[in-house]
């Protein structure tokens, strides 16, 4: 089985079994091909084709150029509606539906059931739980399902309906439960119950409340378990026996992993597997595949999976290999359980916005003894917001990294928008020359093929001090300047890296202006009505409002006013509900009043129930004054110059002068608008390259964060200077509207930056 990215994989056969139908094996390990090497041909069956229907090229081909295969295998692959996991979620739905299993966790236990049954071709009441792992009651809770009805269930398990495939349980559970048991149990877990399908129509999609954030819902998929498990076991001293332990295991794909890695690396020693979970369903699901994959094995292997919280509890003393992903939980969805657990964790440690994974990487640390390795999934804010400043000081005294990684694409989790790195190490036993910085950018298949490259250069015979690959999505580098006390550790593309090291005596973005977040509706369309809806209110009620700046405010760094937003602050405060009937009366009979409830429900920081005002209205922006503004997400030409302060910063940033800058009273028209054109310029986007993130839509967040860290000349040194004259002559034009040279601006701000 050949693990590529969440696309690509295949199986791989070279025992010149020609001529055979393969493609049910290669379904039901859950992936689109099975690849034959026969004599000198290629064979390739995809599971949706006809079972004559094969593919064959020569051997010599194939081998001569292996990137163009696998892309190829890329472009055929087969429809996912069909394949594997959505089959056996289906006969889980099946049995969901029933009234008397409507809960989840009891489902999950009959599927557990199911599956035995079928796999070992007996009767459900024979079924020695024990050597299966079935969790206590399935048999009883199956009863709910007559013997007619239960043949039935297995009779399509096997072979689905619209398919002439049969499923081999075998494979099934090898390489494929694990994706099969996260979408079933986040089912399970997230929608409810009370949906009864009809044929023909499905549930309404999943959605992640509150309560279940950090419970075990999500998992890690197998393809990125592989690179992380491969990672932390080239970092780890293995020894006489091996000890893993995973303290968030949901289905124990990291458990499993790791045994198969280490016996393909050649150690033949006592393995013991230790998995904690919160969600006592996952751990039955662990448990069911663990003893599978410990009735396989020809060597020691033991393995216990508890229900436990690991916050709460010590972890095991004698650990070689920690692999986990943490439940991932922000500062504002914290319960106050969670956040009590974390400053229990992390003491003093515990300041600011911290995120609650981030006590998982505290207590894995102090937890492991010298010599262990670490692989972990962990948020891109534990390697660069100033919350985590603290911890990362703390862990760089503790930790030798052999790998940091971030993977620019959100939607790696079904269900989660989460931006995620890879951090791998050794405890003090390490050389920070070993570390390696890995990134891609936004899009999900750069993740994929990044690490198919980071894979094929360690198994080079390369010093990782020479490995170096930059391609269009993803950069692979050796990076042991990268962890430094009181910056940023995020790995970044490495021309953007190479760059930014150029300019570290210059000063940074964050010393030269105040980076404000906008204001916070709570509710933003009750609060914008766009300029031709805003011409229309009578004039007394107009001056309640303001320009706003939004996403669609500012193009080409021309700042218009195409949106107004409700502002009851400073000035135009208003102190009760009948004052914003009086003032706003056909505003808020025509628009406002409708949004009432809404208001009066979110979470907001109005108080004394005034649900009319914004959520955090930020109270520098009452001050009027100049200031240049930036959207949320974008690219060059996303800066605009608010000349009189009258725009409210909504969807975006303020950038205001700090003392460095040694401006008294308003930000000079001059020093604006020179450092309009710089914020606007290609090389300024290239720094923001080299410290942001891509969004989804291919755009930079330009959020505080990160452009903080950004290098930017004090212009007020050189006011004279013809570059600042150059630069001014330029935002003049930029603020205007008038064409812009685009290019020349490139090289003025080359010229700025000394480069």
């Amino acid at each position: 089985m050949l693990l590529n990215g969440s696309s690509g994989n295949f199986c791989l056969d070279t025992g010149n079994n020609a001529e055979s139908d393969h493609r049910a094996n290669a379904w039901s390990a859950n992936v689109g091909h099975y690849v034959t090497i026969n004599a000198d041909q290629v064979e390739i069956q995809q599971w949706s084709s006809g079972i004559g229907e094969r593919e064959r090229y020569p051997l010599s081909v194939v081998s001569q150029d292996l990137e163009r295969f696998h892309t190829y295998l890329l472009s055929k692959e087969p429809p996912p509606q069909r394949a594997v996991i959505p089959h056996v979620v289906r006969i889980f739905r099946q049995i969901r539906n029933r009234e008397e299993l409507a809960s989840g966790e009891d489902s999950l236990r009959v599927l557990l059931l199911l599956l035995a049954s079928a796999a070992n071709s007996i009767d459900r009441t024979a079924i020695d739980t024990s050597q299966w792992a079935i969790p206590e009651g399935a048999q009883d809770l199956s009863d709910c399902i007559d013997d007619g009805e239960w043949q039935t269930l297995i009779a399509t398990l096997l072979n689905p309906i619209d398919s002439d495939l049969r499923l081999n349980l075998d494979l099934l559970i090898r390489h494929a439960a694990g994706p099969v048991f996260q979408e079933a149990h986040r089912e399970a877990t997230l929608i409810d119950a009370a949906q009864m399908s009809l044929p023909g129509f499905g549930r309404r999609a999943a959605e992640v409340r509150h309560s279940d954030l950090g419970v075990g819902v999500h998992f890690t998929p197998p393809p990125l378990a592989r690179s992380i498990v491969e990672q932390a076991l080239a970092a780890a001293e293995l020894g006489q026996q091996l000890t893993v332990f995973d303290p968030a295991c949901g289905s124990a794909e990291f458990l499993r992993e790791a045994l198969r890695q280490a016996r393909l690396r050649g150690f033949t020693g006592p393995v013991n597997l230790i998995g904690w979970d919160v969600s006592e369903t996952a751990c039955e699901m662990a448990r069911f595949l663990l003893l599978r994959e410990q009735k396989k094995e020809t060597r020691s292997m033991q393995f216990d999976v508890a229900r436990r919280d690991s916050l709460q509890e010590s972890w095991p003393a004698t650990i070689d290999l920690l692999l986990m992903n943490p439940p991932f939980v922000s500062y504002e969805r914290l319960t106050p359980e969670q956040a009590s657990s974390i400053r229990k964790v992390m003491g003093s440690l515990a300041r600011g916005r911290i995120e609650y994974s981030n006590a998982f990487i505290h207590k894995a640390i102090d937890s492991l003894p010298s010599g262990a390795a670490i692989g972990a999934i962990v948020p891109s804010s534990f390697y660069e917001s100033s919350s985590a400043a603290g911890l990362r000081d703390w862990v760089k005294e503790r930790l030798s990294p052999w790998l940091l990684a971030r993977l620019g694409s959100q939607i790696l989790f079904p269900d989660a928008i989460v931006d995620a790195g890879l951090l791998v190490g050794k405890i003090n036993g390490g050389n920070r020359n070993n570390l390696l910085a890995f990134w891609a950018d936004q899009k999900t298949e750069s993740t994929a093929e990044g690490l198919r490259h980071l894979r094929k250069v360690l198994r080079s015979a390369r010093p990782r001090g020479s490995i170096l690959v930059e391609r269009e999505g993803f950069s692979i580098y050796s990076a042991p300047e990268l962890v430094q006390g009181g910056r940023s550790w995020a790995p970044t593309r490495y021309s953007a890296w190479v760059f930014a090291r150029k300019l570290h005596n210059l000063p940074v973005a964050g010393e030269l202006f105040n980076i404000h977040t906008g204001a916070r509706s709570g509710l933003l369309n009750a609060f914008l009505l766009p300029r031709e809806q805003w011409s229309l209110l009578p004039k007394k009620e107009q001056k309640y409002f303001r320009p706003a700046v939004v996403n669609e405010s500012i193009e080409g760094g021309q700042l218009s006013d195409v949106v107004y937003v409700f502002y009851p602050h400073g000035e135009f405060a208003i102190n009760s509900e009948r004052e914003l009937r009086t003032q706003l009366a056909n505003f808020y009979r025509n628009h406002f009043e409708s949004h009432r409830a809404s208001l009066l429900a979110r979470e907001s920081g109005a108080t004394e129930g005034r649900w009319w005002e914004l959520h955090r209205p930020r109270a520098w922006q009452q001050v009027r004054g100049p200031k240049l503004v930036s959207v949320q997400y974008g690219d060059i030409g996303a800066f605009g110059w608010d000349a009189k302060g009258d725009f409210v910063v909504v969807g975006g940033y303020a950038w205001l002068p700090r003392p460095r800058l040694k401006i008294t009273g308003r930000f000079p028209l001059r020093l604006g608008l020179a450092y309009l054109a710089l914020l606007n310029s290609p090389v300024f986007f290239q720094l923001v390259a080299s410290n942001s993130r891509k969004v989804r839509g291919g755009q930079w967040d330009l959020g505080n964060k990160y452009l903080e860290r950004v290098p930017l000349p004090n212009l007020f040194s050189s006011t004279t200077s013809p570059i600042v004259e150059s630069l001014f002559s330029v935002g003049s034009n930029i603020y205007s509207g008038n064409p812009v040279d685009w290019d020349s601006l490139g090289r003025l701000a080359e010229r700025a930056y000394g480069v």
